[in-house]
């Protein structure tokens, strides 16, 4: 669903500035901040 919706933004008109950047398609797991 997440590669879906990352694929579809990318395809669509409003990516058109979106240059030299990384999406973290991974549910979520990217802003995770784990305890040690």
């Amino acid at each position: 669903d997440d590669i879906a919706h990352a694929i579809a933004y990318l395809a669509g008109p409003h990516s058109g500035s979106t240059t030299g950047t990384t999406l973290a398609v991974d549910g979520g797991m990217h802003g995770l901040r784990l305890r040690r």
